[in-house]
């Protein structure tokens, strides 16, 4: 009886260290993977911290872009309402003015001389072309003048531009 409850205990002993063995198996995988598990959780707090950080710097950055868009508006607004740009505009629309009024000039001077020309090669008579001559003569004389004033006042409107544009950088390196 003895021998049988021993190798009945040893029979028991061996089933509970095989089970033991599988049970210590099992945790040390669960425990591993729970390593594992934390490991990603903390990558993903890290992650999920980097986004938070990322979002608020953009919002920071769309707050200094809205300012200064902010302020390039003020900036613009004050220069186009800035006498000194106003009187500019003027000028500017006036001496397009001039200089489209110049060239309707020089068209109408064109088409006499035109008109001059054919007369000239119309008529036969030689009295009648001296006078033709004489007279296209004084048109070319008058538009010869127009044209030195016009590009006397060309030049100086893009002398007057120049500065302008000068100045305006100056003022503009100066803010």
């Amino acid at each position: 009886k003895s021998n049988s409850e021993y190798a009945d205990i040893i029979s028991k002993t061996k089933l509970a260290r095989v089970e033991l063995l599988k049970t210590n198996n099992e945790l040390q995988k669960k425990t591993e993977g729970n390593a594992k598990i934390a490991e990603e959780y903390k990558k993903q707090n890290l992650l999920t911290e980097e986004i938070s950080n990322s979002k608020r710097e953009l919002s920071e950055i769309k707050d200094e872009i809205k300012k200064y868009n902010s302020e390039l508006e003020s900036v613009r607004t004050n220069a186009d309402n800035s006498p000194d740009f106003k009187k500019m505009r003027e000028e500017k629309e006036k001496l397009e003015n001039e200089i489209i009024q110049k060239r309707k000039d020089l068209d109408s001077g064109f088409r006499e001389l035109k008109f001059i020309k054919d007369e000239m090669v119309k008529s036969s008579k030689s009295e009648g072309t001296d006078k033709i001559v004489d007279a296209a003569s004084a048109v070319v004389a008058s538009m010869n003048q127009k044209l030195q004033t016009t590009l006397t006042e060309l030049n100086a409107v893009k002398k007057a531009l120049e500065n302008e544009r000068e100045h305006q950088k100056k003022s503009a390196k100066l803010d």
